[in-house]
């Protein structure tokens, strides 16, 4: 039910319905329905959280993959309650706003943990922290048009966060390495126009005359 309608515009009795329980038990657990709708956001988000966790067997590329594919699939899924619950209720009621940042902190931890990096730096941090958004924000656009393939998604987010975190990671001044490697030749300086002539060959020097030698 909350797979296809969001959660604001399920009525409480319809939840109560399919759960097969009574209106006033339900509220007897949840005294209002803003304490219902936090429970349910806190649900989905643990729900997200578990498929998303990362499978420590394999390789860490093929970790990164796996977690990907489940966090599209899950919003695939669940489309309307994560615009409710995750994103758009995040923005209008407090509670439910620090369930959706403890939820992403939480994922950003994850692929910290997930880096070969003892004490992750700042910069680090917040590169990161914007890759797992913009995942969010390109998912849901993605939908709309189911262009391109979950896969090139998929790639396309493994490359980001790639280029992102060896960004963060260079010490200021230094060049990217893959960047160096993708940037286009150098245009040829413009010359001076003392440069762009060709240099004049010496003359050759005459031989000195020699005076006529006086008469005895």
């Amino acid at each position: 039910m909350l797979g296809e309608r969001a959660l604001d515009q399920v009525p409480v009795d319809d939840i109560a319905r399919a759960a097969g329980i009574s209106r006033g038990l339900l509220f007897h657990y949840f005294p209002t329905k803003r304490d219902f709708h936090v429970a349910v956001a806190q649900r989905a988000a643990d729900r997200l959280l578990e498929v998303t966790t990362p499978d420590p067997s394999v390789d860490e590329l093929t970790r990164l993959r796996v977690a990907l594919d489940a966090f599209v699939r899950y919003i695939e899924q669940n489309r309307a309650s994560y615009l409710a619950l995750v994103r758009g209720a995040a923005g209008a009621d407090p509670l439910l706003a620090e369930v959706h940042e403890s939820t992403r902190l939480r994922i950003v931890e994850r692929v910290l943990g997930q880096l070969d990096v003892a004490e992750p730096p700042a910069l680090l941090r917040l590169a990161v922290r914007g890759w797992v958004a913009m995942v969010e924000e390109v998912t849901v656009a993605w939908l709309d048009g189911w262009e391109p393939g979950r896969d090139a998604l998929i790639a396309m987010f493994e490359r980001a966060l790639r280029e992102l975190v060896a960004l963060a990671s260079a010490r200021p001044g230094e060049a990217h390495p893959q960047a160096q490697a993708h940037a286009p030749d150098q245009p040829p300086q413009p010359q001076s126009k003392a440069q762009a002539q060709p240099p004049r060959q010496a003359r050759p020097r005459r031989p000195a005359r020699r005076s006529p030698a006086a008469p005895a």
